[in-house]
């Protein structure tokens, strides 16, 4: 870590304004109305945001407890083994928070010439767990360079 803190101090184009100016910081929000145990497709709605990024990182982040933003294949019987999975291991005992502690609310993916990477089949995937429909509000927060 000293190295390389050591490199980019000495490298004069690391502290040049210009390379600084290439940098972007894009917030979006926006909410979905999802039905219980509903498994709703983000990746083309994020993937719309990065476009513009050459290289970076993409966070997206959900504050509701019964929800959670996982990568995935999407496929209705991966989905019914996670539900099995939630419901079999995460709910013991009414702990029922348990399932965002495992699956996590946010994820941050890498962007690579505006695009996610992600792996052949995986999508990023909103995840309702509770028995509830609900409002759920999605943070989205892209930085890289333009």
């Amino acid at each position: 870590m000293r190295e390389c803190a050591e490199i980019c101090l000495n490298d004069e184009s690391f502290m040049s304004p210009n390379r600084w100016q290439l940098m972007i910081c894009e917030t979006y929000d926006f909410s979905i109305s999802i039905g219980p145990w509903q498994f709703i497709n983000l990746t083309e709605r994020i993937s719309s945001i990065v476009k513009g990024i050459k290289r970076g990182v993409v966070n997206a982040f959900t504050p509701n407890e019964d929800c959670a933003i996982i990568t995935i294949e999407y496929d209705p019987r991966l989905f019914d083994d996670l539900k099995r999975y939630i419901e079999e291991y995460l709910r013991i005992k009414g702990i029922d928070k348990l399932v965002s502690v495992v699956l996590g609310r946010g994820i941050t993916l890498p962007i690579v010439n505006g695009a996610l990477r992600l792996g052949a089949w995986q999508q990023i995937v909103l995840v309702n767990t509770s028995n509830d429909e609900k409002e759920v509000v999605v943070y989205v927060t892209a930085v890289g360079e333009g």
